[in-house]
């Protein structure tokens, strides 16, 4: 299987769906595995469950579009590449963006020379 960027259990930013289905884009939602491939788009996908009970744009098989309130019992699935997913950055991560944060303000003080 490809590289994924979600995982079971994520939450995920929406940040493209079917034109007609546009409504979803911005739209936080929680994945569950495993994963597998849409029918519509032959792309791998996971289900999912928006975090807020909203109108969701369905796109059907056929190509129609349906709203409804999804939840886990709907099984909807969303391709995996129009998903962003929302984890912490691990703490390394958050020191080292601190470090170049207080470097570039040193630098700007005229404090630090950059050597």
């Amino acid at each position: 299987m490809a590289h994924l960027k979600c995982k079971d259990g994520d939450l995920a930013l929406v940040i493209y769906d079917t034109p007609g289905s546009q409504q979803n884009i911005g739209k936080v939602v929680q994945v569950l595995g495993p994963a597998r491939m849409v029918i519509r788009t032959q792309m791998i996908g996971w289900r999912i469950k928006p975090l807020f009970p909203t109108p969701w744009g369905v796109t059907q098989l056929n190509g129609s579009i349906g709203v409804e309130v999804v939840d886990w019992d709907s099984c909807i699935f969303h391709e995996d590449e129009w998903l962003m997913p929302l984890r912490p950055l691990p703490p390394e991560a958050i020191w080292r963006d601190l470090q170049v944060q207080i470097d570039q303000g040193l630098l700007e003080l005229g404090a630090f020379t950059g050597n």
